[in-house]
This record gives C-alpha cells, sequence and structure tokens, in this order.
C-alpha cells in the first residue's frame, strides 16, 4: 500500500500480560501485606460507643414542658373570658339583682327625686286639701294614691332605661375582653416559643460536638485502612496499566530513510520506537502531509496519496483514522498514542487490487 522503499520484516516473540509493570509490583505486595495485617487482627471498626443524638437541654425541657401543660390546663385568661362569655350567653347581666353596684347607683339617682316628693309634692297637695276642707277625705287619699303611683312608675322606668344601658354596656365590654383573647394568649406563648428557641441554640450546638466527636471516632477507627487503600489506588493509577507484550511481526523503516527517522523521532518519547505491532502499520494522519483522495475502496473508504512527514516520496493508503470509523477492529493505538492500522482487515470485503 506505499511507494518507494519497502521496510524491513521483522519477527518478535513476545507474550501478552495484563500485569502491573514490575518496578510496581512489589509496592503493590506491600500494600495488600499490610491491607491482610489489618483483616487478621480480627476486629473490625466498632460503630461509636457514645450518644449519636443530644440531651435537651434544661432550656429545652422547661420551654416542652410549659407548653405540654398550657396545652392541657389551658390559658388562665381564656378561661376567664370563656367563663364571661357564658354568662353573657345565659343573660345573668339581665338581672340587675346580680350588680350590686347597679342597684347603689339606682339608690343614689332616685334619692333626691324622692325627697323632693316627700318635702315638696306631697305637702302641697296635703295643703291644698286642707284648705278646701278635705283632708283626710278619699279624695284626699286618692290623689295621694295617684302621686306615689306616678312617682314609682317614673322611677320604674328610668330603673329599666338604666338597666339596659348598663347590661349594653357591660356587654360591650365583655366582648371587648374576649376579642383581646388571642393576642393575651399569643404573648404567653410567645414567651413558651423564645425559651423554646434558646433551648433550641443549645441543642444544636450540643449536636454539633457529638456530630463532632463522631467524624473524629470515624476517622480514627477507619484511618489505618483508608491510608493504605489511599496508598494501593495510587499506586493502581500510577502505572500505565498492563505491560503490552504479545507477537509481533511487521517491519521497520531502514536507518537510512528519513521517514523511519521521523516516526522514530515522533513515537520515541517513551522508548518504544516505531515498530509494527503484529500486522498493524503506522497509517496514523498526524503523521502525514500533502494527503490527496486518489480512489475509492468498495466499501467506500477512500484510498489517499500522501508522503510521511520528511519523507520525500509520495505512497498511497488509508487514514486510520477514517478507518477507525467504518473498521475500528482494523485500528489499533501504539502505546506512544499513534494509530496504526491492518490492511488485511481494513481490506478484507474488497476484491484484489482494492480500488474500484
Amino acid at each position: 500500500m506505499g511507494g518507494g522503499q519497502q521496510p524491513s520484516t521483522s519477527i518478535q516473540q513476545t507474550k501478552q500480560s495484563n500485569e502491573p509493570p514490575a518496578y510496581i509490583q512489589p509496592y503493590l505486595q506491600k500494600g495488600i501485606q499490610d491491607l491482610t495485617a489489618l483483616y487478621d487482627r480480627g476486629t473490625a471498626p466498632g460503630y461509636y460507643p457514645g450518644a449519636t443524638v443530644a440531651t435537651p437541654t434544661a432550656n429545652t425541657e422547661a420551654a416542652l414542658t410549659a407548653l405540654y401543660e398550657r396545652g392541657a390546663q389551658g390559658s388562665p385568661y381564656g378561661k376567664a373570658v370563656m367563663a364571661n362569655l357564658d354568662q353573657t350567653m345565659r343573660g345573668k347581666y339581665l338581672d340587675v339583682d346580680a350588680n350590686p353596684f347597679f342597684q347603689k347607683a339606682l339608690v343614689a339617682g332616685f334619692k333626691p327625686q324622692t325627697e323632693q316628693f316627700m318635702k315638696e309634692v306631697l305637702p302641697q297637695l296635703d295643703g291644698r286639701f286642707e284648705g278646701a276642707g278635705r283632708y283626710g277625705g278619699g279624695a284626699h287619699f286618692a290623689t295621694t294614691e295617684r302621686a306615689f303611683d306616678s312617682l314609682n312608675r317614673a322611677q320604674a322606668e328610668a330603673a329599666v332605661k338604666a338597666a339596659s344601658g348598663a347590661y349594653d354596656t357591660e356587654r360591650s365590654r365583655m366582648l371587648s375582653a374576649a376579642g383581646l383573647f388571642p393576642q393575651l394568649q399569643a404573648a404567653e406563648y410567645q414567651d413558651i416559643e423564645a425559651m423554646g428557641q434558646a433551648g433550641a441554640g443549645w441543642d444544636r450546638q450540643n449536636q454539633a460536638r457529638i456530630d463532632a466527636d463522631i467524624a473524629r471516632y470515624n476517622y480514627d477507627t477507619n484511618k489505618d485502612w483508608n491510608y493504605t487503600n489511599r496508598y494501593l489506588a495510587s499506586l493502581n493509577a500510577g502505572y500505565p496499566g498492563g505491560e503490552m507484550n504479545g507477537t509481533m511481526r511487521g517491519s521497520a523503516m531502514p536507518s537510512t530513510n528519513p521517514t523511519a527517522d521521523t516516526l522514530n523521532a515522533i513515537m520515541g518519547g517513551a522508548g518504544l520506537g516505531l515498530k509494527a505491532m503484529g500486522m498493524f502499520f503506522p497509517s496514523d494522519r498526524r503523521l502525514k502531509e500533502d494527503i490527496r483522495p486518489v480512489g475509492a475502496l468498495n466499501d467506500g473508504q477512500t484510498v489517499y496519496s500522501y508522503r510521511f512527514k520528511g519523507d520525500p516520496r509520495t505512497q498511497i493508503g488509508l487514514l486510520a483514522q477514517e478507518v477507525e470509523r467504518i473498521r475500528p477492529e482494523a485500528v489499533a493505538r501504539h502505546p506512544s498514542g499513534v494509530r496504526m492500522v491492518d490492511y488485511r482487515r481494513a481490506t478484507a470485503m474488497c476484491p484484489p487490487g482494492g480500488l474500484l
């Protein structure tokens, strides 16, 4: 698939293994021995021996107790308000006798009126009947009775009006007091809530101390395991996979070929040199220049003419990046990262000659 000077063929018998590189194996074995020694102790890490939940502080206990007692016993303000409301609904204050102050107020209000009647109205009435010579008679008696009746009716009506006004006023005051109940109750619960918030702050702090102790305990209990595991993980991450061995046959460019010098320089960073891996040959686009399509295989793969960088000779072949998309089994990667193509697999379905 290439023009110009042909590479020389060489065969190297090797074996393929996925073992870590030999220089790392002693360290891995040491880490495994340490883990085995830890296991052989026969003691698994224990659970944290102390309490894992903070005990409520005295502040929280007091707040919870007060809250429970308030819920169980009710608010003293609430009881008084509800009792007054119950009495109002039952009509207790409709009876003026239930309010001694009201009776005293009536007596005080009627006293001047009664005194005026006895000192002025009644003597005048008696004088008129006495002047007419009818004092003590039936007419005198009837007129005096009507005067007393008028006085009593007037005072009774006044008492009813006063009682009604007093009742309405008192009822309004009681309902206003009842309206204050939610505020009074909320004020009491605010005090309990403040106690609870203070206690909760202490509880959080105590829980944080316990959590820190648990974290320290877990670290101390598992530090040997974790330390050894990190050591082994670092070793596994540090070696570049298994050693690549196997039967390799292929070619290497003659030392007089400038292409060999260029490719060996590209892939020689790991001390690998440019060697075919089995039937795989370097065909990476990054190694070539002056790439031009010149034909196609019957499966659609494009055939290119190109020059390896640093080599003046023109060759024809495939690009590994394109073959990898169509026939990935025909592409392998050199440990240096360069893609290589097995042309036998890449052209397996093509007729002799390969070109259309």
